[in-house]
């Protein structure tokens, strides 16, 4: 088949598949009635509602890994300005962490004002490099210590020995 460049379409890039494409399936998603999903230890396929986790005790919030892009990095700042401006004002902790995929991405989110909206909530905001998601850094969750990560990977003693993953 002829291959098919992306086309601009409502402020966006978009890819189609060909149009004589054969599938052995096709699924229907209503993305309006998805709740946001996690991924409860120890698969990152382990997948719940979020609102099947109220109540979930945390003690702690990694938002970085080689794997969460600037977009996400800069989507998840925002989301936490819009909730402190709302009134929500994040529990003091030492266990809230980010860490920047390069040092580009770094820049050009201070450039932006979005690291300070993680001071701001209460993160410490480290140098791009391994961190948490491998749990053999300086910065590793401890024995039974239940995180919430950005990472892709939730394997059991992934973010340190004992360690507890959600993604």
């Amino acid at each position: 088949s002829q291959r098919r460049e992306a086309q601009f379409r409502e402020g966006g890039w978009w890819f189609a598949a060909d149009e004589a494409a054969q599938y052995v399936e096709n699924f229907v998603i209503e993305l309006n009635d998805l709740a946001p999903q996690v991924a409860k230890p120890f698969s990152p396929d382990n997948v719940l509602s979020i609102t099947e986790t109220l109540g979930q005790k945390l003690d702690g919030f990694f938002i970085g890994a080689c794997t969460t892009t600037q977009e996400e990095l800069m989507l998840a700042a925002l989301v936490l300005e819009r909730g402190m401006t709302g009134g929500y004002q994040p529990k003091a902790t030492d266990n809230r962490i980010v860490v920047p995929g390069s040092i580009e991405v770094a820049e050009n989110l201070q450039q932006a004002g979005l690291l300070e909206i993680y001071r701001a909530a209460g993160f410490r905001v480290n140098e791009p490099g391994c961190s948490m998601c491998l749990g053999i850094a300086s910065d590793r969750a401890l024995p039974g210590e239940v995180w919430l990560s950005s990472q892709n990977r939730n394997f059991h003693n992934r973010m340190g020995k004992g360690s507890i993953a959600w993604l």
